[in-house]
């Protein structure tokens, strides 16, 4: 039952069900087996996975030491960036010879996933939505609250459409461009979808 995500970075497909360690598929042929992506922290999970540029992000972060799990489910951590066709060479935000990093976003909640929109990546937590930029300063990222009242139901709930996204959150469906939100269903509509969603 374990839902997968994941994405392609630079043509090279990197898959993560939450449980395992996340997975790398190079080169893309059906005899190729997968294999552990390089240099991922055995000790670490990820809930879930999102390519952005030539960053990889892990979101909900689970690190097990010494035979005891904490979860970090606030938790952005990212990779230092890919050169063309290959993967992340570093995970460790503790060298500074790296671009690696992570970040804990602040208010209730949990991170749920995330989608780039133009130049930055949108991060949903259950309900707030916060905007990620390249700051070019030694945290690599901001991170600053976008919505407040508007996160994302469950993973995979958003799309971007034409320059917005549209999510699913957990009482309306709307439309964002990163500024301003629209709720997309009247009333009627919105009861019924709420009402009969599994």
């Amino acid at each position: 039952n374990t839902l997968w995500n994941g994405g392609i970075l630079n043509g090279v497909p990197i898959l993560n069900n939450g449980i395992d360690v996340p997975q790398v598929w190079s080169p893309v042929a059906t005899a190729t087996p997968l294999s552990a992506l390089p240099a991922w922290p055995a000790n670490a999970r990820a809930r879930v996975m999102r390519p952005y540029r030539n960053f990889m992000f892990a979101l909900d972060v689970t690190v097990t030491s010494g035979g005891v799990s904490q979860r970090f489910p606030h938790r952005v951590k990212w990779s230092h960036p890919a050169d063309p066709g290959t993967v992340p060479v570093s995970w460790d935000s503790s060298d500074d010879t790296k671009d690696a990093g992570e970040f804990d976003l602040d208010g209730a909640g949990h991170v749920i996933d995330a989608l780039p929109l133009r130049q930055s990546l949108i991060i949903y937590k259950e309900n707030s939505t916060y905007v990620g930029t390249l700051s070019g300063n030694g945290l690599v990222f901001a991170f600053q609250q976008l919505f407040s009242n508007s996160g994302m139901l469950s993973a995979d709930c958003a799309v971007e459409i034409d320059g917005s996204h549209v999510v699913l959150t957990s009482n309306d469906v709307i439309r964002h461009d990163g500024a301003s939100i629209v709720s997309v269903l009247d009333k009627s509509t919105r009861r019924w979808v709420f009402k009969n969603i599994d």
